[in-house]
């Protein structure tokens, strides 16, 4: 159970600091700036992996296949981080929280077509389960942040979509790369992923200085202190979640694991940042949980 106690511990990093970084980052040039920041701390962090792989006498494998995939994985990274953080500024921790770990209902269904999986009964029923809790929680939101609109629940989507892609790239590359080294492909996913964050933000500045119009893209020691302990927290929970997985049965690591994180969530968002329970937010937290458990194991 000492992994499953690891892996709630830096989820309470993990919500706490994405909701400071989501409330201090002003723009699309500055979230560039630091999204390409944390990637690439990341990126740090995924080579000390690689490296030791190495020493184990295992081979790297930069191949193009590897390449290619992690550019993929790179691309919804990117696009997950940003709709989370944004989604964040009008949106209840619970409800962000909710929308990007049912991220997992794209690899199930495209587990249809790819992996000639099937979708059980049990598991549209947890996709019903999802839709009445998304819905009772919106309506939560709402109540909380009058800037809840339309665009909230598209980056919501988002959030979920990529995610959800994210799981898939990672399936994908699991399944059809031969001799794949999986510490190499997180390391060249997080630096693809710094290295165009990073040229994008150099575009939008430069478009901004040729329209004589100043962007503020300052980054605060304390917002950067955030991004670094966020990407050891990332890396630790994927390192000790894929240890836990060859360890623990998923009908124990799965439900306490998710489960957990949206209490944890849950407790975080009420006692740090007042966004306040009722009767409907929890009851919308349990059916969320509930489907997410129902999904990942039926």
């Amino acid at each position: 159970m000492i992994y499953i106690a690891i892996i709630l511990l830096f989820k309470i990093v993990q919500n706490l600091f994405n909701k400071v970084c989501s409330n201090a980052i002003a723009n699309n040039t500055m979230f560039l700036k630091y999204l390409s920041f944390r990637q690439a701390v990341s990126a740090a962090l995924a080579l000390t992996a690689v490296l030791f792989t190495f020493s184990m006498g295992q081979s790297p494998a930069f191949t193009l296949p590897t390449a290619l995939y992690a550019l993929m994985m790179a691309i919804s990274l990117s696009l997950s981080t940003y709709a989370s953080l944004t989604a964040l500024k009008s949106g209840t921790m619970i409800l962000c929280g909710l929308f990007g770990t049912a991220g997992i209902f794209v690899p199930c269904i495209a587990g249809i077509f790819l992996f000639d999986e099937r979708i059980s009964a049990w598991q549209f029923f947890g996709l019903l389960l999802f839709i009445i809790s998304a819905y009772l929680l919106i309506g939560c939101s709402k109540k909380i942040y009058a800037a809840f609109s339309f665009k909230t629940f598209l980056l919501l989507i988002l959030s979920m979509l990529a995610n959800g892609s994210t799981m898939l790239v990672q399936m994908m590359f699991s399944k059809y790369v031969e001799g794949g080294n999986a510490a190499t492909f997180n390391f060249l996913a997080f630096l693809l992923s710094a290295i165009v964050s990073f040229f994008m933000f150099l575009v939008l500045k430069t478009r901004s200085l040729a329209k004589a119009k100043e962007t503020d893209t300052h980054i605060p020691k304390k917002i950067l202190l955030c991004g670094l302990a966020l990407s050891a927290a990332v890396f630790i929970i994927s390192q000790v979640s894929t240890i836990a997985a060859g360890i623990l049965p998923p009908i124990i690591l799965f439900p306490l694991s998710n489960g957990g994180s949206m209490i944890i969530c849950a407790v975080v968002s009420a006692a740090v940042f007042k966004e306040k329970l009722n009767l409907k937010s929890v009851l919308g937290l349990i059916l969320g949980i509930a489907s997410l458990v129902i999904i990942k194991l039926l």
